[in-house]
């Protein structure tokens, strides 16, 4: 009976052990997605000014060449706005991540909830079956 016991603690201890390391694999890979995903939006808006600037000297360097700056303008733009395109796009992606972490991060938190009510309801008959031990050996 006492062998029992020990091996139900031993689930349980095994049992939590394994959702907090999945728990916190789970946050870190997470956390790292959003961090690659931020990172990358970081680039692209750092390029569109990069981009922006440069046109803004293009343009007061080379006013004799009108025509070619302007045609270099319409493609600018065309980068830019392809650029912007993208970066709305991570964000979307970024905020539905967010979204995901979050709906992970409440899963597992009912998960922990779940589990902690079984670890509750093995402890009381742990408890029970103990005090029924100790009743027949009376």
């Amino acid at each position: 009976m006492q062998e029992k016991i020990q091996d139900k603690e031993r689930e349980i201890k095994i049992i939590t052990e394994n959702y907090t390391t999945r728990l916190e694999n789970l946050q870190r890979t997470k956390s790292e997605e959003v961090e690659k995903l931020q990172g990358i939006i970081d680039d692209q808006s750092s390029l569109i000014n990069s981009y922006e600037r440069m046109l803004e000297k293009e343009k007061l360097e080379a006013q004799e060449k009108i025509n070619a700056v302007l045609e270099q303008n319409s493609d600018f733009k065309d980068e830019i706005f392809d650029l912007t395109t993208k970066n709305s796009y991570l964000n979307t992606k970024l905020q539905e991540c967010q979204e995901e972490l979050i709906n992970i991060q409440n899963e597992i938190k009912n998960t922990f909830v779940s589990e902690e009510e079984k670890r509750v309801n093995l402890v009381d008959r742990l408890e029970t079956l103990e005090k029924e031990n100790a009743a027949k050996e009376v």
